[in-house]
């Protein structure tokens, strides 16, 4: 049978356009892929729901996994966690019981005292101290509150800042104030507690009651060098967006320059640690090496902890559905895959993401989504 010369003419010329023109947008889609690798012992991890359930959402005391429940949580030398839920301060018990410890849920306001009175604007991020204090990002209210158990009562102070009052002020803990938004807090092994309050790194010394603007020189901006005229854009950071190593080094988040910094508070010095270095481009979200690793341009590195245990840092990048991690010299994926998974709790490289929120004493990693808290353990079986 013979061929139609003129009809398959103009189809071959169409196949020989197309063609390098496909070849050009696989490329593209190729180059714009994110170049992430999985860490090299993601199998050894499993998900489980730790505080919470997707199908309630509101707080009820009671057992752990019969209420609503979501926020930053931190954990004291008896394995309890306490997690900051806005407008009050939950209690997840080692039996698995999630308490009302302070705070009304879904009652904002900025009162002091025991449980029932005590109330809580925004309770953004929490930390705790090796007497088992807690102090309470009350971000809304731009001070730094404390719980202390006294007398077997659990009582809420105002330790820093002014309730609604907006400015940028040192001195004794009540006399300083905080711009806004005031989001993260992170305790050294010394007791000290590092906040960061718009662009400014401040430091709350409780022996001393004192507030410092550790670089007053500094602002916004991307400046490495001495600490006192550091710059940073950790601007809209909110939540836990710096970890100490409890070796005196401080790790910021810095979100609108796409790096992760290293504060050395012992020498006062401030370089970049992970992520695009100051006068270099933006590029898209890879892994590999400390400062050839890049975050997301348009989100950048966010809720970062220190995992004491396995000796790196857990973040987020964001704007992406995975979580990172550092450890040594090198950035990569802490999984769960890249945002086509849908199980809560299982290996956790075919779980759905999640937002880390928090680490125990043992290594377990726990993140926040889906309407609960989940533990992310290795070694673990569901």
């Amino acid at each position: 049978m013979r061929s139609n010369s003129r009809a398959d003419a103009p189809l071959l010329r169409r196949l020989l356009w197309v063609l390098p023109l496909l070849a050009v947008v696989g490329a593209v889609l190729a180059a714009d892929a994110p170049r992430l690798i999985l860490t090299d012992d993601i199998d050894q991890w499993q998900a489980e729901i730790y505080a919470g359930n997707p199908l309630v959402h509101k707080f009820v005391p009671g057992p752990r996994l019969e209420t609503g429940l979501g926020g930053i949580v931190a954990f004291d030398s008896k394995g309890n966690g306490y997690v900051a839920a806005g407008t009050f301060i939950a209690q997840v018990t080692p039996d698995g019981q999630a308490l009302l410890l302070t705070g009304q849920p879904e009652l904002p306001g900025a009162s002091d005292g025991p449980p029932g009175r005590a109330t809580f604007g925004d309770a953004l991020d929490i930390a705790v101290a090796d007497d088992d204090t807690l102090y309470v990002v009350d971000a809304a209210n731009l001070t730094l509150r404390r719980i202390r158990r006294t007398s077997g009562v659990w009582l809420t102070t105002t330790v820093a800042g002014q309730a609604g009052v907006n400015g940028h002020r040192d001195g004794a803990g009540r006399d300083a104030l905080f711009t806004s938004v005031f989001d993260s807090v992170a305790l050294d092994s010394d007791g000290t507690l590092y906040l960061f309050d718009g662009d400014w790194l401040r430091r709350y010394d409780p022996a001393k009651d004192l507030v410092t603007t550790l670089n007053p020189q500094g602002g916004t901006g991307y400046a490495n060098g001495p600490l006192a005229q550091a710059r940073f854009a950790h601007s809209q950071g909110r939540q836990h967006g710096m970890t100490c190593d409890g070796k005196g080094n401080l790790y910021v988040a810095d979100k609108v320059n796409a790096a992760i910094r290293k504060v050395d508070l012992a020498k006062g010095e401030v370089s970049t640690f992970a992520g695009r270095l100051p006068d270099t481009p933006r590029d898209r979200s890879c892994d590999g090496a400390l400062l050839e690793a890049r975050f997301h341009p348009g989100g950048g590195p966010n809720m970062i902890f220190y995992n004491k245990p396995l000796d790196c840092f857990i973040c987020r990048s964001d704007d992406e559905t995975v979580i990172r991690i550092i450890k040594g010299d090198q950035v990569r994926t802490f999984g769960p895959g890249f945002g086509k998974n849908t199980a809560m709790t299982g290996p956790w490289k075919d779980c759905v993401g999640g937002v880390p929120c928090g680490i125990d004493a043992a290594g377990n990693v726990y993140v926040l989504g889906g309407g609960c808290i989940r533990v992310i353990k290795k070694g673990a079986r569901p």
